[in-house]
């Protein structure tokens, strides 16, 4: 309630809005919070129809991987109406002491969102990054998600999680390198050590498979 009604009223704009801001400034951030949220788990059901969910992380500038994905996998599968949502506003920033990249709270929160509708179907990523994802249990090791046959073909571009300080990994297939495909040769500068993964929120593997047959130009 405001104090002094005669007193508020005689303040200019400026400092009516301070003085309501002062107030009732937790409200208005959890107001604020709710708005944003909501947006995030609304806006994707006025998008029509979408067929998978691409999230590029600590790579933010690079529209030209954006465009090129959004393009070029639904002409990879031959499908026209196949719609892919490509997301790379998720910046990270480097951790000294533990030798990762970590979420801006931004990006935090924007993982956040997408849980709930489980809106990851595939992550692109340096290899840092990738790392904080499988620190954070966000991975689904790709050797339990690929078809045998597949997972043998692409043996030689396996990525295993190695943290600072220790030398022996816990033996599972996080990611895939894609460093040198023909799309991060021409698409990326960003990072050199790209990999590709697989979200644990995706509710379609079968989506994160093709897009991994599409990044190596694989045709069955």
């Amino acid at each position: 309630m405001l104090i002094n009604k005669e007193y508020f009223n005689g303040m200019t704009l400026w400092q009516k809005i301070k003085y309501l801001f002062y107030y009732y400034r937790v409200i208005i951030m959890v107001a604020l919070l709710v708005i944003i949220f909501s947006v995030f788990l609304i806006l994707p059901l006025f998008k029509g129809k979408i067929n998978a969910y691409c999230l590029i992380l600590n790579d933010t500038e690079n529209y030209r991987l954006v465009e090129q994905i959004t393009n070029g996998f639904p002409q990879f599968l031959n499908d026209g109406k196949y719609v892919i949502d490509v997301n790379n506003r998720y910046p990270f920033f480097y951790v000294e002491d533990q030798g990762i990249n970590w979420p801006e709270d931004g990006t935090n929160f924007r993982i956040l969102s997408l849980v709930p509708n489980k809106m990851a179907d595939v992550a692109i990523a340096d290899y840092k990054t990738m790392l904080w994802a499988v620190y954070q249990e966000f991975v689904e090791p790709i050797d339990a998600v690929l078809p045998a046959e597949l997972l043998e073909r692409l043996k030689p571009y396996f990525v295993y999680a190695y943290f600072k300080g220790h030398d022996e990994c816990d033996g599972k297939v996080y990611g895939l390198n894609i460093s040198g495909t023909e799309l991060m040769k021409h698409y990326s500068g960003n990072y050199k050590d790209a990999v590709v993964f697989i979200p644990n929120i995706t509710a379609q593997p079968e989506a994160g498979i093709n897009f991994i047959k599409y990044l190596y130009n694989i045709r069955e």
